[in-house]
């Protein structure tokens, strides 16, 4: 027993030496040329940067400020992303990598797992700010995002990809609470709020699909379905989209100036159009 208690003291130094010269020896530009080589495995058409890679405890990885780029020049900037092994995954062959990241101010937590050679993504998120997305400045009208409601998004997403398929995904995505100014050559408005937007996506790298899209306000309600044609760059999209909206008394009176209320069927008005084009220059018409 006198000899066991000597020689603890030495073992827990040894370990914490050890772990001491792991940390500052870890080879870190090898550990991002690995991460970035089985992105491309599976999604070849992805750029991946990564300022920096460091272990951490529990047994894993964080990385900081990292970079995903799509073919169409698309970024989506991660601050953090932490990646531990699911243990009880490597009991069945088909190992699996827990995650999570903070991104727009949001959070996402997910599983990654391959097994011959098909990849599965399965993961939720919330609380991303719509102001702080790459996307928004793509849109052909001029936004301005209330600061105060800057609006919130939540859901779930789940992708699949493998060798001998274009990858697919499905997404549930719910935004809440958003105020912004809408501008266009045709339309000026007051500041628009929707209350939430429920929208059903179904994705692959050849077509969006828009299975239902439903929003609520306090001056509109409305729902969009159809599909968009990725293109490279991604504002020469192609767009098939149907939409019908449900304009509020108040909100009907000013949009009236441009469009007669009476052409819109009234003050329970309910129309319908068709937005085709591409995103930098759609077309609207009327159903």
């Amino acid at each position: 027993m006198k000899i066991r208690s000597k020689s603890l003291p030495y073992l827990l130094y040894i370990l914490l030496a050890t772990l001491i010269s792991f940390y500052w020896l870890f080879p870190e530009h090898a550990i991002k040329d690995i991460v970035a080589d089985q992105i491309r495995q599976v999604r070849p058409d992805l750029t991946i940067h990564i300022t920096r890679i460091r272990p951490v405890m529990p047994p894993g990885l964080k990385l900081s400020d990292v970079q995903v780029t799509t073919a169409d020049g698309l970024p989506v900037d991660m601050d953090q992303v932490w990646l531990y092994p699911k243990w009880s995954s490597l009991l069945r062959f088909k190992p699996a990598v827990k995650f999570r990241m903070t991104l727009y101010e949001g959070r996402l937590n997910g599983v990654a797992s391959r097994a011959n050679r098909q990849m599965a993504v399965d993961a939720d998120f919330a609380d991303l700010q719509i102001k702080a997305l790459p996307l928004v400045d793509l849109l052909p009208v001029d936004i301005t995002i209330d600061p105060l409601q800057p609006g919130y998004i939540t859901g779930t997403v789940s992708a699949r990809s493998g060798p001998n398929n274009r990858p697919q995904a499905e997404a549930r995505i719910q935004i809440n609470d958003v105020r912004f100014e809408l501008s266009t050559d045709l339309i000026a408005l007051e500041p628009i709020k929707i209350s939430q937007m429920n929208t059903h996506l179904a994705l692959d790298t050849q077509r969006w699909q828009v299975k239902q899209c439903r929003f609520n306000g306090p001056q509109i309600d409305g729902r969009i379905n159809g599909t968009v044609l990725p293109r490279h760059p991604f504002n020469q999209s192609r767009l098939d989209l149907k939409a019908t909206l449900e304009p509020k008394a108040d909100f009907l009176a000013q949009f009236s100036e441009t469009f007669p209320i009476g052409l819109l069927g009234g003050v329970n008005a309910k129309f319908a159009f068709k937005i085709r084009g591409n995103i930098d220059k759609p077309m609207l018409s009327l159903q």
